[in-house]
């Protein structure tokens, strides 16, 4: 019997690294998929507004692209992995004070910075060590499953979240969420922690070699609020259902696995720009069809393909972000992208609270198309 294309060089020769990585990064995938869906529905349930929790957000993504040079700083000097195993403590008493909001009269706002530096402690040295880990050569299918594996095991998570708010409400929800946040970071020191071994620099990061990267990662960021935060709240007004909502980002999480895990090996033979000015021209016209169209059962498939436009759009840009990395810059090449990532969906939050909510989610959908078309031309 012929093996997978895909048995040989994912499931039997993966370096140690790279299969910690994977399964630190399903555990967290699914234990975050819990809950993060919910969250701006979470703070407007509490008695907040639909504009103060867009602020919110906000405040979480302007702390991203303010903190991640600086995460890249610890990292660089205590290792990557006991930087990443901060991530989840911080992540844990983040989702454990929006609990207490609730019960508790707390501001939220010192929350999100909480949530910030629990995603950037986390995430900037995974990234670093994802390109350590990986190979050149194969990076593109690796990264594929790099994506795709942590979407598999999410699939089920919002389902699972909206069947617990409608069930239990939503404290149960943190709290299990919170408890494999924690199991998740097991797998990281399986094997050996190393540093970047470079004097740090800020101008490495701002440099001039990295700024011309800023238009991509910065819209890339902005597209992500439409797609990831707008989406699933147009879904339950149009519901008004927690399962419902959760359900439509199941089906988009199952669109990312799917295109990561074909289109990941794609990118290594055909090319990565076809890939992702393809990814372009899909997702802009499921954007668009978004602003037109309020049919529940139509919305649940363009979840779906939404899914797979942003595969299409992220796998590839990534690739070309590794395979750009020099010797010695990775972190602070690292901490560039999320400054420039936290940027852009900063920017489209701010956008969204000064539009009427009589408009917002179409305006919202019809500028984050015009985005995804930049990729469609895009000369990375």
């Amino acid at each position: 019997m012929p093996h997978s294309a895909f048995h040989v060089p994912i499931l039997t020769k993966l370096k140690k690294e790279l299969k910690e990585i994977y399964a630190a990064a399903v555990i967290r995938a699914f234990s975050l998929s819990l809950v993060s869906v919910f969250i701006p529905l979470y703070l407007m349930q509490v008695g907040y507004e639909l504009n103060q929790a867009l602020l919110y957000l906000a405040v979480f993504y302007a702390a991203i692209a303010v903190f991640g040079p600086m995460i890249v700083f610890v990292s660089s000097k205590f290792g990557m992995k006991h930087t990443m195993a901060v991530g989840p403590v911080l992540t844990v008493t983040y989702l454990l004070l929006l609990r207490s909001i609730g019960e508790i009269n707390l501001p939220i706002y010192p929350i999100a910075l909480v949530g910030a530096l629990g995603s950037m402690f986390y995430w900037v040295p995974m990234n670093s060590h994802f390109s350590k880990a990986s190979d050149k050569k194969h990076r593109g299918e690796q990264l594929g499953f790099f994506k795709a594996l942590p979407e598999v095991a999410a699939v089920a998570a919002p389902v699972a979240g909206g069947l617990v708010i409608s069930s239990l409400g939503f404290s149960p929800l943190f709290v299990l969420a919170a408890v494999l946040l924690l199991i998740s970071v097991a797998p990281l020191f399986l094997s050996y922690e190393y540093k970047s071994h470079m004097k740090y620099k800020w101008s490495q990061i701002f440099s001039r070699e990295n700024l011309h990267w800023f238009n991509d990662f910065f819209i890339q960021g902005f597209i992500v609020v439409p797609v990831a935060i707008v989406f699933p709240i147009h879904i339950y007004n149009i519901s008004q259902e927690f399962s419902i909502t959760g359900a439509a980002v199941s089906l988009m999480s199952l669109g990312i696995a799917i295109t990561a895990i074909l289109l990941g090996k794609a990118t290594d033979k055909i090319g990565k720009r076809a890939v992702m000015r393809t990814g372009g021209v899909v997702l802009a016209a499921i954007l668009l069809a978004l602003i037109f169209i309020t049919e529940p059962l139509m919305v649940y498939a363009l979840s779906f393909f939404a899914g797979i436009g942003w595969a299409a759009i992220t796998i590839p840009l990534f690739v070309f972000f590794c395979n750009n990395l020099k010797p010695g810059t990775r972190t602070e090449f690292m901490g560039f992208r999320d400054v420039c990532y936290g940027s852009g969906r900063c920017a489209a939050l701010l956008l969204l609270v000064i539009i009427p909510f009589l408009w917002k989610f179409q305006i919202a959908f019809a500028v984050a198309a015009l985005a995804s078309a930049y990729f469609a031309v895009a000369k990375v």
